[in-house]
């Protein structure tokens, strides 16, 4: 296990490698041989927290700072062209104008404001275990069904002996390949529903989804999942899917439910994770949906 700020100490010293070399012409190999961290992760934590890809990043953040020599200096297109390390200054004048919709030039003799790409901000994620959660971005779900086998978990036992998980993985390896034509059958959903009082137990479903009136194997429960607006956090780990722990998420969960939820008013009536176990061997990417259900809505 690494040390606890490993991945975003790793990341700050990136983003600093990034600025502190932003004028020359960056490779997506001299990222990673500087970060220690693979190109596929990089590529992936840069995607979420900026919508960019690694690349597309510091093109962007090349693009940002050259703004500043447009309105400060009188030098040459070419001069900044040249000086941020783009080959050739056409180059830099087509990437401009798809980031800006206009040429330097028009930039240069106009008034119009434009957008800018900012330094990524490490405070955007925190570190649990061997990943990192981000924060929520909104997404608006219609209602959907999942089928699978609703299990009563004891949050102390799921602590020690990993409960939930080994349901999950019962589940999916075992029980899944039992429902036919699914919707998205190698997407794990794992469902949990809180008691209204204060419980020492949760409903857990390890599910997949599947369209209302699906049948299903039997012993299985086909479950609505209704409509919401959902607070979606993304985990992306430097591991394989198969080793997310009760450990990683009670991490998390005390965030979320600790200080996100109260800071945003929010009550916890239930949630679900998604996942695709086929993933690779050191990469894992999971989100956790909670609905957007204030007490001011109730």
């Amino acid at each position: 296990m690494k040390s606890e700020p490993y991945l975003t100490n790793r990341l700050s010293e990136t983003i600093n490698w990034i600025e502190a070399n932003i004028r020359l012409e960056i490779t997506l190999d001299d990222i990673a041989s500087n970060a220690y961290l693979s190109k596929f992760y990089l590529h992936r934590v840069f995607k979420q927290a900026t919508g960019l890809s690694l690349l597309e990043y510091v093109r962007s953040r090349k693009l940002a700072l050259s703004l500043l020599d447009l309105i400060h200096t009188s030098l040459r297109i070419s001069d900044i062209a040249q000086e941020y390390g783009f080959g050739h200054h056409q180059s830099y004048i087509r990437a401009f104008i798809r980031e800006f919709g206009m040429t330097p030039t028009e930039f240069r003799n106009g008034a119009e404001p434009v957008k800018v790409v900012e330094r990524f901000n490490i405070k955007d994620c925190y570190q649990v275990d061997d990943g990192l959660v981000f924060k929520p971005t909104y997404v608006v779900l219609p209602t959907f069904f999942v089928a699978g086998f609703r299990k009563t978990v004891y949050i102390n036992d799921n602590i020690e002996n990993q409960t939930a998980n080994d349901y999950a993985r019962t589940f999916y390896y075992e029980e899944r390949p039992r429902i036919k034509n699914a919707i998205d059958p190698d997407t794990y959903i794992g469902l949990t529903w809180v008691p209204m009082c204060n419980s020492d137990f949760t409903y857990y479903t390890p599910s997949i989804r599947v369209k209302e009136g699906h049948p299903v194997p039997k012993g299985m429960l086909v479950e609505r999942i209704p409509a919401n607006k959902y607070a979606v956090f993304k985990y992306i780990g430097n591991h394989h899917p198969n080793e997310i722990s009760s450990k990683t998420l009670k991490t998390i969960w005390e965030y979320i439910y600790g200080r996100w939820m109260k800071e945003n008013n929010h009550l916890n009536t239930y949630s679900f994770e998604r996942i695709n176990p086929l993933q690779a061997e050191d990469y894992c990417e999971m989100e956790l949906f909670f609905p957007k259900i204030t007490s001011a809505q109730n």
